[in-house]
């Protein structure tokens, strides 16, 4: 395997990117049709690049995810969407001693439900703010709370296969 500094090193205007693999396809007649359709490289950033289908003047824009994320063997380039993983031990604890669950903040919390709910939101949002561990409520330091399922998205986890290109 080379490193993600490889690929973008190797990834010049002009190479061809061929998707090969794209996990939406599976659903999308649209997607699928997009498959093993050669994409010339037309601009190149540090977060990803331009492409071009051939001779239709239309492109698209991949984007990179984390290097993570990334494997690639000088031909074969793919993409992994983010794994889960059970919460430690102190993201656990931060969950259950949110103000919102406090004693103390019993009657606040019901007499938010009955409400707007944003005096209990703001406790908890500064809450996690002071313990370093915004993860409750968006995408922080690469991790993300599942809520539905109490787990954790992690960018250093390799989850299912998202894309794969071919490069020539």
């Amino acid at each position: 395997m080379k490193t993600f500094a490889d690929l973008k090193r190797d990834l010049q205007v002009g190479k061809v990117l061929t998707m090969t693999y794209n996990a939406l396809s599976k659903d999308s007649e649209n997607i699928k049709s997009r498959l093993n359709k050669p994409r010339k490289i037309v601009k190149i950033q540090t977060n990803g690049v331009y492409l071009e289908v051939s001779n239709t003047g239309k492109g698209s824009y991949l984007e990179f995810p984390v290097a993570t994320l990334v494997e690639y063997d000088g031909k074969l380039m793919s993409f992994y969407k983010c794994g889960k993983r059970a919460l430690s031990r102190e993201e656990k604890a931060l969950l259950a001693n949110e103000p919102s669950k406090r004693k103390e903040n019993k009657q606040q919390a019901i007499n938010d439900a009955l409400t707007d709910g944003s005096s209990t939101y703001w406790m908890d949002k500064r809450y996690y703010k002071e313990n370093n561990a915004e993860w409750r409520y968006d995408w922080s330091k690469g991790l993300r709370l599942d809520i539905n399922d109490n787990t954790m998205w992690d960018k250093k986890i390799k989850g299912d296969l998202d894309l794969q290109y071919t490069i020539k």
